[in-house]
């Protein structure tokens, strides 16, 4: 192998003379202009990758192929063009080998790191406390923050309203209410506690214009079956 072919092959990290020849050729077959340009063009974009082996080596010939087509078609897209379905078609295209030449290049990133190894040292201050916390007298942990909290019973600055019982009625959530409960009474101004509220004996309050009824329903259905029963020999004399 001649001198310059030695320090070619050391550039793209090739040791096989025949791979290089190789990956010369296909590299200046892709890029444009004239074969003497396009093959100086070709080792120049391919030594700038830094390829490391063999494996390097095609993988940067291929990202320099993908970039140099896909500058061919955003070329051809700038022109212009008899419509805009061929416009379109050229620009996903130019698209997509942009993806592919970014795909190349994470590709490339991972199979560098691949044996490389990272250690990550952080700084963690552990103080007494931490390492011999002191239990609480009532066995709870740690102390509880009362004055932070304005529904805790031992709060001291816990107000009349919030020491009122609650109503505990499910409400819509199907959870208890929490609202204070009437003086004298177990339930909230909302759900019965307050005078003249609250639900009626019976089904009263379901009685406000008698639709849903059991004798209105029952009334709708005989008037239905009685009109498919007339329907049905409407039928039957059409067929005569």
């Amino acid at each position: 192998m001649p001198l310059w072919g030695a320090r070619l092959a050391k550039a793209l990290g090739v040791d096989e003379p025949w791979l290089l020849d190789l990956l010369l050729n296909q590299a200046a077959a892709c890029m444009p202009g004239e074969p003497a340009r396009a093959a100086s063009v070709a080792i120049a974009a391919v030594q700038s990758v830094g390829p490391r082996d063999g494996v390097e080596a095609m993988r940067a010939v291929q990202m320099v192929a993908t970039h140099a087509a896909a500058m061919k078609m955003l070329q051809r897209a700038a022109l212009d063009q008899p419509s805009f379905e061929i416009y379109d078609s050229i620009v996903n295209r130019a698209t997509k080998l942009l993806r592919t030449y970014t795909a190349q290049i994470e590709a490339l990133k991972r199979y560098r790191s691949a044996g490389e190894q990272r250690v990550v040292v952080q700084h963690v201050t552990v103080t007494a406390e931490q390492v011999n916390p002191v239990p609480s007298p009532r066995g709870r942990g740690m102390s509880r923050n009362r004055r932070n909290n304005p529904m805790d019973p031992e709060n001291p600055k816990l107000s009349r309203l919030n020491r009122a019982p609650r109503c505990l009625a499910r409400n819509r959530r199907g959870t208890p209410c929490q609202s204070p409960a009437v003086k004298g009474r177990k339930r909230c101004h909302i759900h019965g506690g307050a005078d003249g509220g609250g639900a009626l004996p019976g089904n009263r309050n379901a009685l406000k214009h008698g639709r849903y009824s059991a004798e209105a329903i029952a009334q709708r259905r005989a008037v239905a079956a009685l009109l498919r029963a007339c329907r049905d020999q409407l039928d039957s004399m059409r067929d005569l």
